[in-house]
């Protein structure tokens, strides 16, 4: 529907020669599979130039240079354009939330090794005008912008359009996504354009998408790959210590080993305090605002009242949350507070889910955590992690901790009644486990090499809600 948009405002504007070069025609084969090292997240460098209709977006906010990927388009036949497709929340600049104005970005046309100056193929292109989808909100559905270029990009055997489908179905067949992004096994930026292959092509199931969003959004990948991965931190997970720093018989973690680990920052009527939360993703991309944390952290315990989002903040890529000005520290203002609505204070369904204001965007230091696919709790070894108690009597430790929960069962205490058992569950031994000031953090197990959250810090120490259950509520 998109395209019949733009076709309404630029038409009767575009003079394009009668030389027609046809879209979706490389000239240059594409490396359509490869299993060499150089991956994005299970993927491959990408023959250079057989992906002509590449873009690299280069975008300038008031916090310093960064960069999104685009496309080359066209609407008529012909042998240039000075169309360009990308998503809308490149072109709003996080630190402000205001729209580009299109002297701070241009594209970059013809290049395959962004860091090499000397390529010759590329040429870049300041943008004359942003169209950003008049229903696009940050982090939300319509993430769809389109640039008009000051000159047109000709076509040559290193730059040429993409096709645009014709019907509103997408193919449930092998497809790709290429990008100058993550890669796995280093976690940084790759200087050569990469590309993966995405098998499954589907529509977003997650329960907590609306069903009207599920036209505007769909995920498509596999477990191996994608455009990001959940549950795959950049640097190596400590899961076994035995140091005398403990969250209760645990141990600091590795420094952002943890990256989707969360400090939850509450203002209450008697003053501060701080619980634990995740980051998690439901669709495929670079970015997210969402954050999953326990119910009862949003409620003000002295009133008894739900917290206003304005009295609720979240800190990502932290590890010592004493150090005020950790250059990889972010704060994000909550936009809207979700609790479950069966909660009752100090009870079950203890989850809450928090929209932000603005995206988290992915890096080294912040990445989502996984949420499981079935119904059952996995009997293996998992982990907690917080800035709790050192020790049942001390106070909240700087440096983030983590503590292996061996055990792991549904509640069968006679403290939790039967009826409660599938919505509480606890975790751990005598000598480890979560306490004051973890609430809301996660519990996770690594499954097939990736990290899936199966549940939340709640209620009392190693009481836990499962993440799992509330997929499917």
């Amino acid at each position: 529907m998109m395209r019949f948009v733009f076709l309404v405002y630029f038409i009767n504007s575009l003079k394009l020669a009668s030389t027609e070069i046809k879209c979706g025609m490389p000239a240059y084969p594409v490396r359509e599979s490869d299993y060499n090292s150089n991956r994005i997240i299970g993927g491959w460098e990408a023959r250079p130039h057989s992906l002509p209709w590449q873009l690299y977006v280069l975008l300038r906010y008031k916090t310093g240079l960064t960069a999104c990927g685009g496309t080359i388009i066209q609407l008529n036949p012909g042998n240039s354009t000075n169309l360009a497709l990308t998503a809308a929340h490149c072109m709003v600049d996080q630190s402000t939330l205001k729209k580009l104005k299109p002297e701070n970005a241009s594209v970059i046309a013809g290049a395959h090794n962004i860091a090499d100056l000397t390529e010759r193929t590329r040429e870049q292109y300041d943008v004359k005008s942003i169209i950003i989808h008049q229903n696009f909100k940050n982090g939300q559905v319509h993430d769809i912008a389109l640039l008009i270029l000051q000159s047109p990009i000709l076509y040559s055997t290193k730059t040429r359009p993409i096709c645009l489908p014709d019907g509103d179905e997408i193919p449930e067949q092998k497809c790709w996504i290429a990008g100058w992004g993550y890669t796995r096994a280093t976690g940084g930026s790759s200087h050569v354009l990469l590309m993966i292959s995405t098998p499954m092509v589907f529509y977003s199931g997650p329960t907590l998408i609306a069903e009207n969003f599920k036209k505007y959004i769909f995920l498509a990948g596999s477990k191996d790959g994608g455009a990001y991965q959940c549950g795959m931190p950049a640097y190596p997970v400590r899961e076994s210590d035995y140091n005398s720093n403990r969250i209760i018989g645990g141990w600091e973690a590795r420094p952002h080993s943890l990256p989707w680990q969360l400090y939850v920052l509450l203002e209450y009527e008697a003053g501060i305090a701080a619980c634990g939360g995740t980051i998690i993703q439901l669709n495929l991309g670079n970015s997210t605002n969402l954050a999953l944390t326990s119910a009862h952290c949003m409620v003000d315990q002295s009133t008894l009242k739900k917290l206003k989002p304005e009295n609720v903040s979240v800190i990502a890529g932290a590890h010592n949350v004493g150090v005020i000005r950790q250059k990889t520290h972010k704060k994000y203002n909550v936009k809207t507070i979700i609790i479950h609505e069966n909660f009752q204070n100090g009870g079950v369904h203890d989850i809450a889910l928090l929209i932000l204001q603005s995206p988290i965007f992915y890096s080294r230091t912040t990445r989502p955590i996984c949420l499981p696919d079935g119904d059952e709790m996995r009997k293996k070894e998992c982990w907690v992690a917080g800035w709790g108690c050192a020790t049942k009597a001390g106070d909240s430790c700087p440096v983030l901790l983590m503590v292996s929960t061996p055990k792991i069962f549904y509640g069968n205490d006679t403290l939790i009644a039967e009826s409660f058992r599938k919505y509480i569950f606890l975790a751990g031994s005598e000598d480890g486990g979560p306490y004051r000031g973890d609430s809301g953090g996660p519990l996770f197990c690594k499954i097939n090499n990736v990290y899936v959250q199966y549940g939340i810090v709640s209620y009392r120490p190693s009481g836990f809600s499962p993440a799992l259950k509330y997929d499917n509520d």
